[in-house]
């Protein structure tokens, strides 16, 4: 704010307007400057001239030097009217100050309330993309799983299907049993029949038994010894086990309906040119034949309940490992040791 000057000095262009501080003539203070008389002028007064001329003197001195204390105090307010405004003005400096640092603060603060808002969304953001990713992978599981269940049932209908027509196509399988077993030969789930000394059967598998004799010259074998002339037959027991029977008359009818009801002729080896079967023929659609099979009294219990099992047989045979079978009981007695001596003995 320009302040204002002690003395009017107008402007050239605007006389109204001082050319100094720029400020109307009502605004100035006149101040009277005394006017000093040279005493060198060469006018000569009077004595009472000069004493009406003492005396204006001193009247313009006092009135001088009132001004002049006029002006003095004057310009004492002007440079307190001069201090406050520079007081204020500092003051409203300070103020606007202030406003703008308090408009920068909250400025910063907006801004730091924003990014603080902006980086919470981005972790929002964040969570809902992997809970997006989540969800789609559990999606995919659960499709997989779906279809994984959705193969799985249809397998076991298919399963279940296929064990109903087995078992309509079993029930329609011949379970006759041979005509010695008797008539109540299901009465029970398992027996063991002994057979009589006196009765045709025994005389019938007494004689298998020691019309299958061969020398084998005690090459193979568990037991070495000299190949038997006879075997003295001491018991039979005849086995009726429902299930085994049951299941060998199942695998059986599998046998004839695979190969079309008879099992083809493909010939035989150079052995069984020379040397024909020994054993009877009872079924040939399914080339059935009564056979000879040797091992230690400790299996007999297993082979009776549960069956031949070649998944656990000895795997030191001839041909490795397997159920072995034969036609000549001389060579299945090389496989049976005596429980007493060790030796060959029984079947």
């Amino acid at each position: 704010m320009t302040e204002t000057c002690l003395n009017f000095f107008p402007h050239h262009w605007k006389p109204s307007i001082c050319r100094d501080c720029a400020k109307m003539k009502d605004e100035h203070v006149i101040v009277h400057i005394p006017q000093i008389i040279d005493k060198s002028s060469s006018e000569i007064l009077s004595p009472s001239r000069q004493t009406t001329n003492d005396n204006h003197r001193n009247h313009t001195i006092v009135i001088s030097q009132h001004e002049s204390d006029h002006h003095s105090d004057i310009h004492t307010h002007l440079l307190d009217d001069k201090k406050k405004k520079q007081i204020s003005k500092s003051t409203d400096k300070l103020k606007r100050k202030k406003k703008r640092d308090q408009r920068k603060d909250d400025e910063y603060r907006f801004i730091e309330l924003v990014e603080k808002q902006v980086q919470e969304l981005i972790v929002q953001l964040d969570l809902k993309n992997e809970e997006i990713k989540k969800l789609r992978l559990d999606q995919t599981k659960m499709v997989r799983y779906h279809e994984t269940l959705e193969k799985a049932l249809v397998d076991e209908l298919e399963y279940r299907e296929r064990r109903e027509l087995e078992r309509q196509h079993i029930l329609t399988i011949p379970r006759r049993t041979p005509s010695y077993w008797g008539s109540n030969a299901f009465s029970e789930s398992y027996r063991e029949i002994l057979i009589s000394n006196k009765s045709k059967e025994f005389d019938i598998i007494n004689g298998l038994v020691n019309s299958t004799i061969s020398k084998h010259g005690n090459r193979y074998g568990r037991i070495n010894g000299q190949d038997p002339t006879a075997f003295a037959v001491k018991q039979i027991r005849r086995i009726q086990n429902i299930r085994l029977w049951h299941e060998y008359c199942y695998q059986k009818d599998s046998i004839i309906n695979k190969n079309n009801d008879q099992i083809a002729d493909c010939g035989g080896s150079i052995y069984l040119e020379v040397n024909p079967v020994l054993m009877p023929l009872l079924d040939k659609n399914a080339n059935e034949y009564w056979l000879f099979h040797g091992c230690d009294q400790t299996h007999i219990p297993d082979l009776l309940h549960i069956g031949y099992d070649p998944r656990i047989s000895n795997s030191l045979g001839i041909f490795g490992g397997g159920f072995y079978l034969a036609e000549n009981s001389s060579k299945s007695n090389q496989y049976i040791p005596c429980p007493g001596c060790g030796g060959n003995n029984r079947f």
